[in-house]
């Protein structure tokens, strides 16, 4: 024990998730006792510099716990396999039916007519204008419509004519709770992904979210 200096407790959890992270993140297929190894590395790692180098063995193969931690199921069982973060990405996959998979959106430069076609097809009240994948602004049916209505010429218009201001963004990993606080005040919120919007979420996706969970 002379050589030892600290001993550090790994929970079973800890040690599991971290040996499941390792095979999805590093390729590494590895065992319990290789989890354990590298949670208490990175835990070590935590209170060292930048130029610090961490050393840990990767003693044991996953091959025998096919049946056992690599699988939800098990883990579940067991109940080891923290609850799923709800994110802001995660949202957006799981549109209900109603809801256009893919992103739908008008350019700046668009005719309004065009854009009006676009949201009466798809049964959008609502639409983002983005120009190389930024937002420029929004389109909502009502506010547009009211404009239409009193000037005719507006639909040979460019949309930048006519937008609103843009719905506002969060991050593809940003949790619910943050989507929710923006939906309280927006009709929509859009996200963003590596600098660029990918998706957008409105209040009726979030209640049909919260129909899902059964809430």
């Amino acid at each position: 024990m002379q050589y030892v200096d600290e001993v550090l407790n790994v929970s079973d959890h800890d040690s599991f998730e971290t040996a499941r992270q390792l095979g999805r993140v590093e390729g590494i297929f590895c065992g319990g006792s290789t989890g354990t190894n590298c949670a208490a590395a990175l835990r070590v790692a935590r209170d060292l510099d930048q130029n610090a180098l961490v050393v840990f063995i990767v003693c044991d193969t996953g091959e025998h716990y096919l049946s056992k931690f690599h699988s939800d199921e098990w883990m579940k069982e067991k109940r080891l396999l923290a609850p799923q973060k709800i994110t802001a990405g995660l949202i957006c996959e799981t549109k209900g039916a109603h809801s256009p998979k893919d992103l739908v959106v008008v350019a700046p430069t668009e005719r309004v007519a065009a854009a009006l076609a676009k949201m009466n097809e798809m049964g959008l009240t609502q639409i983002p204008v983005l120009e190389d994948g930024r937002s420029v602004g929004s389109l909502r049916e009502n506010h547009l419509l009211s404009k239409v209505f009193n000037d005719r010429d507006l639909l040979e218009a460019p949309v930048s004519k006519v937008m609103d201001k843009g719905f506002p963004i969060v991050g593809v990993d940003d949790d619910v709770n943050q989507v929710t606080r923006k939906l309280r005040i927006h009709p929509a919120v859009l996200i963003e992904e590596y600098g660029r919007i990918t998706g957008i979420i409105t209040r009726h996706d979030m209640l049909d979210t919260s129909d899902g969970d059964g809430n």
